[in-house]
């Protein structure tokens, strides 16, 4: 049987590992979720961009619906942005812009 001293010390190292473990958890815990709170930023942020320039194309897009004419008035609004353009779709910005083989405007992803 362990005397009282020794009693002390197994308890008093079981404890401190507990203690270290739960130290370590809970701070992976904060830096999880501090970043989960970053990356949710950034989504709002690009969500909030992106209807930003869906407000602004709204109303100049009347009569625009044609392919390169949607594709001028873009570059004309945006003119610092990476547009790319391709056979039917555009995208600018994580905005994706399809368009129907007849040039038309179909779709906004």
């Amino acid at each position: 049987m362990p005397s009282l001293r020794n009693r002390w010390r197994i308890a008093f190292f079981v404890l401190l590992a507990i203690w270290i473990t739960s130290v370590g958890v809970f701070g992976y815990e904060i830096v999880d979720q501090a970043v989960t709170i970053s990356y949710g930023q950034d989504s709002y942020d690009a969500a909030e961009h992106a209807l930003t320039i869906l407000k602004r194309l709204t109303p100049a897009i009347q009569g625009r619906s044609q392919r390169l004419a949607f594709l001028e008035l873009l570059r004309e609004q945006n003119p610092k942005a990476f547009i790319v353009a391709r056979d039917s779709t555009v995208e600018l910005d994580g905005l994706v812009f399809m368009f129907a083989g007849n040039g038309r405007l179909t779709t906004v992803k």
